[in-house]
C-alpha cells in the first residue's frame, strides 16, 4: 500500500521531480513544548522590562546583555507563532526565531 501511494506521488516524467516525501518536519509530540517556550518567553521579556527599568543609562556591556535578553525573549514567543518572518541582507539569512532574535537584538543595540 505505501508503495502504491509513493508511485503515486512521484512523477516519473524526465526533468521533473515531485517528491512529497520532502516536507515540514512534524510538530513535536511534547504538547508542554510550546508552553514552555511561551512562558519562558514571557518572564524573559518581564525581566528585561524591570531592567530597563532599574538602569534608565545602561553602559554598553549592559545594553549588549540587555538586547540578548530581549532578542531571546522575542524568540522564544516567536517559536509558538505560525508563519514565517525573514531577514535577508548581504550579510546574514534567517527565517523564524533566529529572525527575530537578530532583529530585536538589532533595534535594541542600534
Amino acid at each position: 500500500m505505501r508503495e502504491q501511494t509513493d508511485q503515486a506521488h512521484t512523477s516519473n516524467t524526465p526533468g521533473i521531480r515531485r517528491d512529497l516525501r520532502r516536507q515540514r518536519a512534524p510538530p513535536p509530540k511534547d504538547p508542554n513544548v510550546h508552553f514552555v517556550s511561551f512562558v519562558f518567553g514571557v518572564v524573559d521579556l518581564l525581566i528585561c522590562l524591570v531592567l530597563a527599568i532599574d538602569f534608565p543609562s545602561p553602559t554598553p556591556f549592559q545594553k549588549a546583555v540587555f538586547a540578548v535578553l530581549a532578542g531571546l525573549g522575542a524568540a522564544a514567543i516567536a517559536n509558538i507563532i505560525n508563519g514565517d518572518f525573514k531577514i535577508s541582507s548581504k550579510w546574514v539569512k534567517a527565517t523564524g526565531p533566529i529572525a527575530v532574535f537578530g532583529f530585536t537584538a538589532y533595534l535594541i543595540v542600534r
